[in-house]
């Protein structure tokens, strides 16, 4: 008798799809289920702190300068310090606030100081810029190129933009600041001098609207990466001069 169908399936040979089950995985297939070796797996470990990058030589002396004058670090770009009453020891009262624009190699500080009692002989009030860090040397900074450079004009209460370029082959500078209150200011071509250490500064006129002044820029870093100072303006229509801190990195 022939066999029942059921019978004849099992000599029948298997489908290839069914074969391929009782096959040996391929080398291809069995690395995917192995553990991955040391070193593969130290690639997608996080860094170490060690190997994070560390500051430079400068950096780090810029960070010392700060932190001894200041007698603490503060984080980089702008920071406001609130006004606050401070009474000394001859019981004066002052009301005194500061704005800090801190970057890589130098920082800009000004600081407000105010009378709030009657008997204090001072005058009512003292706005210092005040710009520390690391100066460049002027046997270091470049030799040619023109260089952009781009951040703040500031006060106690407000904050414009500044622009300045250096042509470094004619070693001389020009800019403007935007956005404040007074209007837009521009900031006259001045040529790099030096102060009595041989350090890079940039001196000139200022002029805006309703008056003149002058605005003074040191020069910071390894190669003259950031500028940083203040501007000095006399309004033409009274006696009052405005002072503001400026200070930007090249782009």
């Amino acid at each position: 008798m022939p066999k029942p169908i059921s019978e004849e399936k099992k000599d029948m040979p298997k489908p290839i799809s069914e074969e391929k089950k009782d096959m040996p995985k391929s080398i291809s297939e069995e690395k995917k289920d192995m553990p991955k070796p040391i070193s593969e797996e130290k690639k997608d470990m996080p860094k170490p702190i060690s190997e994070e990058k560390k500051p430079t030589p400068d950096e780090e002396l810029a960070q010392k300068i700060k932190k001894e004058i200041l007698g603490k670090d503060y984080p980089q770009g702008l920071t406001r310090n609130p006004i606050v009453k401070e009474v000394l020891d001859n019981m004066k009262s002052y009301d005194v606030g500061s704005s800090i624009y801190n970057q890589k190699y130098s920082l800009l500080k000004i600081e407000y100081r105010s009378n709030s009692l009657a008997n204090n002989d001072e005058g009512n009030f003292v706005n210092m810029p005040r710009d520390i860090g690391v100066k460049t040397n002027l046997a270091d900074l470049p030799t040619s190129g023109n260089f952009s450079y781009k951040g703040v004009a500031i006060d106690m209460k407000g904050e414009g933009v500044l622009n300045y370029d250096i042509n470094f082959s004619t070693k001389k500078g020009k800019g403007s600041v935007t956005g404040l209150p007074i209007g837009n200011v521009e900031l006259q071509e001045a040529k790099i001098g030096h102060s009595f250490d041989m350090k890079g500064i940039l001196f000139g006129d200022a002029k805006y609207s309703s008056g003149e002044g002058h605005y003074n820029l040191n020069l910071y870093g390894p190669a003259g990466e950031e500028v940083s100072g203040n501007m000095i303006l006399n309004d033409k229509n009274n006696d009052l001069s405005k002072n503001y801190g400026l200070a930007g990195s090249r782009e």
